[in-house]
């Protein structure tokens, strides 16, 4: 005779134990996160760090995670968990002058405390998921508020507390743009997972048009480029899904090669003519990164080496004048000699993977990126639509802009990694 199913107060008592008292801290301490982040990302920005710390560290004294069970149901953060574990191994063949211990000790902490706000957002029951998806649509409307204000008035309030240059504070909102972005897909499924599609549909053309004519113009066409895949995965999940796991993984491994082919390089230095001052920049830091990789294809330079490339304090103008490149302009001369050829990072994800970590490190993010294409594909359509959203929006961003590991910027992605959790990924359910 077989055994009767157990009674669900049977299986309640086997899950793992994620707070005390009927209200689960941890929905508590992430529904102030969702309240508070708008003002951050704002006025702010490079505080996210801090604000992740403290949550995440409240989270653990609160009540840490019992057991691996929802931990080991997070097969995507394996490759992300891997890459840190390369990035820690590459400290035996780092180049000199990199403050390595210090970054690797920085993402190692911010890795688990992130890990830990997306598990709690995923696996708290659904009454506090309904409370912190509240918080996060509060959020996100006080953070598109704030951010249109500041557009509308030349940031006016970031004005009364800096003493920046216009162009300094018209620059200073691009990272609460990209936040902003990102957040609005786990906001757009949120709302009508709460039964607002309409207010949902209103919401991504708003945003769209609070971002346009922003510095760079990196939040506009990476929401915009969100749009066409969210649109894609609604109508045709499963051709999306596998479009992107096969695209994705391919653009990634050749990277290096697109970036040091000249006639791409022509293509692209020409699209916005004179006023392309800055792409053209972008692709001559791009060609040095190339020849980097090409040092060093297996192992990488190191996590966290970009800024400490030989040859990377170099001007741009001269490295433009010893690399024969012909396709930049007279107006970006005086540009190129005042700026290194790599200052910071290579803009652009990808690339940096590739010079700091090699092959491997490529094929690890590449991995986790196939992995989000399919988790991407579950729910009912509107959490399809605001996973592939999300997903596009933020590699879209990873491929043109910061640095992978600045603290803000990891931050962030974990952030919207536990909003996007919120909603349940059963087909059609409510709270």
């Amino acid at each position: 005779m077989s055994n009767p199913l157990p009674a669900e107060s049977e299986l309640n008592e086997r899950r793992p134990k994620w707070s005390w008292g009927p209200r689960a801290p941890q929905a508590i301490l992430l529904s102030f996160a969702f309240l508070v982040l708008p003002f951050v990302a704002v006025f702010a920005s490079a505080q996210m760090t801090a604000l992740l710390i403290l949550i995440g560290g409240l989270m653990l004294l609160t009540n840490p995670v019992s057991g691996l069970g929802p931990l080991s149901r997070q097969h995507i953060l394996l490759p992300v968990l891997g890459l840190l574990v390369w990035g820690v191994l590459s400290g035996f063949w780092v180049i000199e002058g990199v403050e390595f211990a210090s970054r690797i000790g920085k993402l190692a902490g911010l890795t688990v405390l992130g890990v830990l706000a997306i598990i709690h957002a995923q696996e708290c029951a659904d009454r506090d998921k309904r409370m912190m998806a509240q918080s996060l649509g509060i959020g996100c409307a006080i953070l598109l508020l704030l951010y249109g204000f500041e557009r509308m008035t030349d940031s006016l309030l970031l004005g009364l507390f800096t003493d920046k240059s216009p162009a300094e504070l018209f620059a200073a909102l691009n990272r609460p743009g990209s936040i902003l972005v990102m957040l609005v897909w786990p906001t757009l499924a949120i709302l009508a997972w709460l039964g607002r599609p309409t207010l949902a549909l209103w919401l991504i053309p708003v945003t769209l048009a609070s971002v346009f004519g922003s510095a760079g113009m990196i939040a506009f066409v990476a929401l915009f480029c969100g749009i066409l895949v969210a649109a894609s995965g609604a109508i045709l999940p499963r051709f999306t899904t596998w479009l992107l796991a096969i695209l994705i993984p391919v653009g990634l491994l050749l990277s290096p090669v697109f970036v040091k082919n000249t006639e791409i390089q022509e293509s692209l230095a020409g699209v916005l003519e004179d006023s392309g001052k800055s792409i053209r920049h972008r692709l001559i830091i791009w060609d040095f990164t190339g020849s980097k990789i090409a040092e060093a294809p297996l192992l990488g330079h190191g996590l966290a080496s970009s800024r400490h490339l030989p040859g990377s304090t170099q001007s741009a103008l001269d490295y433009v004048q010893e690399q024969g490149i012909t396709w930049t302009r007279k107006i970006d001369r005086s540009g190129l000699s005042r700026s290194s050829v790599l200052s910071l990072h290579p803009h652009n994800g990808a690339l940096q993977i590739w010079v700091e970590l090699g092959i491997l490190g490529i094929v690890l993010i590449s991995t986790f990126c196939v992995l989000a294409a399919f988790a991407c594909n579950r729910g009912d359509r509107w959490q399809r639509s605001a996973r592939f959203g999300l997903f596009t929006t933020t590699l879209f961003i990873c491929l043109v802009s910061y640095g992978q590991w600045q603290s803000w910027w990891v931050a962030t992605l974990f952030f919207s990694g536990a909003a996007i959790s919120l909603v349940p990924i059963r087909e059609g359910q409510r709270p």
